[in-house]
């Protein structure tokens, strides 16, 4: 590769927007400018090499420059290559690094001591947004005034920080990886753990960084608000005949912590081992295996060090129980059904819509044979769960409140008095239940932050029988939910009422995260097309 000209001329011409689109290159003794996307910027780098005699000790005065096209891969690979003459891509000077890191770990710290789930580093054309997910909800904690900065810091993370990462960072590529940090927690210095993921976008792109060991020990169901019934029905499936366990959620969700608190109740004279990337929890008399997909076995091999490499090895290893972290690929779905065939007991999560949506995930998206989800035996517990704000008791509103409070729009209003008539109507709450609802106060309080705080968890739950393996044999999934409801199956939307009858959570935010108590017909929203007219 031929060298990169730089200097700070030239740097504030590049590092100009989100995105690095030119570049100047010394080519035996001539200057060649490539580029990716045109860019009035070209004509200003190409005028100050040739006419500015203070320019690269006047070498290229005078001369013509060439200007070529190239993949903007090309363009990314010059400033990947500045790491090595002690800049990162995005322009970082060495000494730079050490201010952008203390940025960072600012950043951290503040996302600890809010008791952060993530941090979201937007970078925008003209400015870089920080923003910070508590309790499930974002909020702007900084505006940075320009969009270089985030630049830095998404360089400094994957250059620098960040540990297997999927490669050296370019501003046009996805990237994921790990880092550490030590930081103050609740009073104790400890090294905490972070998943990062950058994805570039038109104007930048976006930092997501995880924090993934916030617990060192996931609490119990209990503590965790799970109902009694629904903890029973996982102690049935521990103490039970081998099978599978799958639990689906969306991002954030949950999902881990409910499984790592079963773990936890696994009696451990027997044989427990997770296979994750990465642990998030540290369990004792546990096996856990640090799984790293992106890194080969070998340098010759085609197989990597992914969850399907280490499942196969665990086959030599005689577990009792298994962890089988997120499952994301067919290979990594046949070595969890293969495991609950062969005598084990499986625990894994995966990303679906519901507790229904499981086995069709498995057998339509991940191609799995209908004649293997279906097997005896085989799935034995279902499980969604989602993430509810949990409403502060001290400023919650009855309904009469709500409705008599000024700042609450008229559409709210009867949207609350007429869910609260229908819940009572169709006997789905009692009346003394109805008197104990409560709404969010939009100010909050000093106890809160907006009228809510912490979260409450809301949890469907199928026990698989052959019943139900009939309806995926066939692929009748309509048929299987008509089935399960008329069998009493309480969906999360019944969990939801029931949260809500108890004043537990607020009825707008419930809906907000698992969509309407009550279905709207398809023939209301014809109706209301055109309804001017």
């Amino acid at each position: 590769m031929n060298k990169m000209m730089t200097d700070e001329r030239l740097k504030q011409l590049y590092y100009q927007g989100t995105r690095r689109t030119f570049v100047a290159v010394a080519e035996n003794s001539q200057c060649v400018i490539y580029y990716s996307e045109h860019t009035p910027l070209i004509g200003e780098a190409r005028d100050y090499i040739t006419n500015d005699r203070n320019a690269f000790g006047s070498h290229f005065l005078g001369q013509t420059v060439r200007v070529a096209k190239r993949a903007q891969e090309d363009i990314d690979d010059y400033f990947t290559a500045l790491s090595a003459r002690s800049e990162s891509p995005v322009g970082v000077l060495t000494e730079d690094k050490t201010k952008i890191s203390y940025k960072l770990r600012e950043i951290l710290q503040k996302a600890v001591n809010m008791s952060v789930s993530d941090v979201h580093i937007e970078i925008y054309e003209r400015q870089t947004l920080v923003k910070f997910r508590v309790d499930g909800k974002r909020k702007t904690i900084q505006v940075i005034p320009e969009n270089r900065e985030g630049m830095r810091i998404a360089s400094v993370i994957f250059m620098s920080k960040s540990e297997q990462k999927e490669s050296d960072f370019k501003p046009s590529k996805v990237n994921n990886g790990a880092l550490q940090e030590d930081l103050n927690v609740k009073g104790t210095q400890r090294t905490t753990n972070w998943r990062c993921a950058w994805v570039p976008s038109t104007h930048g792109g976006k930092i997501t960084i995880r924090w993934i060991d916030k617990d060192k020990k996931p609490p119990d169901l209990k503590t965790l608000n799970w109902e009694e019934a629904h903890i029973e029905l996982v102690k049935e499936f521990i103490h039970g005949r081998p099978g599978i366990l799958m639990m689906a959620g969306q991002v954030g969700s949950g999902k881990t912590t409910s499984i790592g608190s079963m773990i936890e109740m696994i009696d451990k004279s027997y044989s427990v081992h997770t296979i994750e990337d990465p642990p998030e929890f540290q369990f004792d008399e546990v096996i856990q295996t640090h799984t790293k997909p992106h890194e080969k076995v070998g340098g010759d091999s085609d197989e990597y060090l992914d969850q399907t490499y280490y499942a196969k090895a665990l086959l030599r290893h005689d577990p009792d129980y298994e962890f089988h972290g997120e499952t994301r690929t067919k290979a990594a779905a046949m070595q969890v059904l293969r495991k609950g065939e062969t005598g084990q007991k499986v625990f894994t999560t995966v990303h679906t819509s519901g507790a229904m949506g499981i086995p069709v995930t498995f057998i339509e998206q991940f191609g799995i044979s209908p004649a293997l989800v279906s097997s005896p035996g085989l799935l034995r517990l279902l499980i969604y769960q989602a993430l509810v704000r949990k409403l502060c008791p001290h400023c919650a509103m009855t309904l009469e409140q709500f409705i008599a409070d000024s700042r609450i729009p008229e559409s709210q209003k009867n949207h609350a008095n007429y869910t609260i008539r229908k819940l009572t109507g169709d006997n789905r709450i009692s009346e003394q239940q109805a008197a104990r609802v409560r709404f969010r106060d939009p100010d909050g309080c000093p106890h809160c932050d907006e009228g809510e705080r912490g979260r409450l968890p809301l949890v469907e739950m199928i026990v698989v029988d052959d019943d139900d393996r009939e309806f995926f044999k066939h692929c009748d999934f309509l048929g299987w939910k008509k089935h399960l409801l008329e069998k009493g199956f309480k969906t999360i939307t019944d969990h939801g009422i029931v949260r809500i009858a108890r004043g537990e959570v607020d009825l707008f935010t419930t809906e907000n995260k698992i969509g309407r108590l009550f279905t709207i017909q398809s023939q209301s929203v014809y109706r209301r097309i055109f309804s001017d007219e």
